[in-house]
């Protein structure tokens, strides 16, 4: 009876320690449910006549006001496509001679670099042998004429020496092409005149951009030796996001300046808008760039401030707007004392007033103008 009385107690014991466990762990389940609890702002807030009194609100529609345009790009020194040139081998060949450096000035008709290669022999062998069995088959087809006067040949004979003239007129021409793109030219080939070597000349005034190559060095003809940038002026190639490119037209003036030196302003203008939208969401805005601008580097980044002129826009007051978890609102009057918190996109800002690029979305209501900000702290008093 002892025994069974005692385990009546522990069983009772553990009953009760289980039980309080559960209810410690419920507890505690519970106290980490409300503290990960997110407490929500209410989008909508509703005051009582004595409130609104105090609050000092006032409400107005959107107003179309004119508003200067100045639209603030990022972007680059470029040079255009025509002003870049780049210098490749027309024949494979071994590298002899190279001088240049990056950023050096070359005048059209420098030497730029020395190929040599057992193919440019070939080449002018080709051409010597070419002319010489034309100039014999010449004289044959003249002498032929003459046979053919006292009646000596045949017109066979004849037909064919004309054949072959014109067999080695096409084939010395050929030749003559193939000398030009390495630079001989091959009325003036003499035989005591052929070289394994040949240059490679500067097709324009300007300076050099990037070498390829170097000495010893065995290049292809789509191989690029060396780039050359023509002289003549660069433009600048700015980024115009979506929501300003319909501000941005030809003609317009802007000013250019470097993020070093924000302080010396050029002026500029707008010469062509891109029409594609990139996959970053911006469109090129190509400016065209005078003389003075030429200290500026290809590839120097840049600052700008496109003039865009005067433009009608649907506006607040700047204090009609708040922030509130990085997002832009105003408050709209729903029903008589009732205000409704709308998210809006913003635009230009100009002499107090704000510019909402969604304002369809607000067409027809009030807007809350004063006291905003009112509104917002009694939202989060009531979520609080």
């Amino acid at each position: 009876m002892i025994f069974q009385n005692k385990l009546y107690k522990i069983n009772f014991v553990s009953v009760m320690l289980f039980t309080g466990l559960l209810w410690g762990c419920g507890q505690k389940s519970q106290q980490a449910e409300e503290t990960n609890m997110v407490v929500e702002v209410p989008t909508s807030i509703s005051l009582t006549p004595e409130q609104f009194k105090n609050a000092g609100i006032k409400l107005e529609s959107l107003k179309l006001v004119p508003m200067a345009t100045h639209v603030k790009l990022k972007g680059q020194i470029e040079t255009p496509p025509q002003q870049q040139v780049s210098v490749s081998a027309p024949l494979g060949g071994y590298v002899r001679s190279i001088k240049w450096l990056p950023g050096m000035r070359v005048s059209a008709g420098q030497v730029l670099a020395v190929l040599e290669d057992n193919a440019f022999i070939q080449l002018q062998q080709d051409f010597l042998l070419a002319s010489s069995r034309y100039f014999y088959a010449e004289k044959e087809l003249n002498r032929q004429k003459q046979l053919m006067a006292s009646s000596a040949t045949s017109e066979r004979q004849l037909a064919e020496a004309e054949q072959l003239v014109q067999t080695k007129r096409i084939e010395v021409n050929a030749l003559r092409q193939k000398l030009k793109l390495i630079h001989i030219d091959g009325d003036k080939l003499k035989p005591e005149q052929v070289s394994s070597r040949i240059n490679l000349y500067a097709p324009v005034n300007g300076y050099i951009g990037e070498v390829s190559a170097n000495l010893g060095k065995y290049v292809q003809p789509s191989d690029e030796l060396l780039t050359l940038i023509a002289d003549g002026n660069a433009i600048a190639v700015l980024k115009a996001f979506e929501k300003d490119v319909a501000y941005i037209k030809s003609g317009q003036e802007v000013i250019l300046y470097t993020n070093d030196r924000p302080e010396m302003k050029y002026q500029s203008k707008v010469v062509h808008v891109g029409r594609q939208i990139s996959g970053e969401g911006y469109a090129k805005v190509i400016c065209s760039m005078n003389s003075k601008l030429q200290t500026m580097l290809a590839g120097q980044y840049i600052s700008a401030e496109v003039i865009a002129g005067n433009f009608e826009r649907s506006c607040v007051p700047d204090i009609a707007v708040v922030h509130y978890e990085g997002k832009d609102y105003v408050y709209t009057e729903k029903r008589d004392r009732t205000f409704e918190m709308v998210e809006v996109k913003t635009g230009i800002k100009d002499d107090g007033m704000l510019e909402i690029i969604n304002a369809p979305s607000l067409e027809g209501k009030k807007v809350v103008t004063t006291g905003s900000y009112t509104l917002l702290m009694a939202m989060k008093n009531v979520a609080e």
